[in-house]
């Protein structure tokens, strides 16, 4: 099957966010990190919480499964947000 257009085209820029456009913002809808903090103690020495860290793994994992040990190289990739919302 062929399909030719003849008319005109349209120059427009294009992004594609991928899935974490449409898994982060269900997560932070659900209060995931909220509820996994209620559940774990607080540790005043860690930078992010129990509950951001998890937040940031469910998003990984449905987002694009992969390994563990490629989360940081796909965070870089994605331009998950690693900080606290603010």
């Amino acid at each position: 099957m062929c399909i030719n257009w003849s008319g005109t085209l349209l120059q427009r820029v294009s992004c594609n966010l991928g899935p974490l456009a449409v898994v982060a913002p269900l997560l932070e809808q659900m209060d995931v990190a909220a509820i996994i903090d209620r559940h774990l103690p607080p540790d005043p020495q860690l930078e992010y919480s129990h509950g951001q860290v998890l937040r940031m793994l469910l998003g990984a994992r449905l987002s694009h499964p992969l390994a563990l040990v490629n989360v940081a190289g796909w965070a870089e990739e994605s331009g998950a947000e690693t900080g606290p919302p603010s």
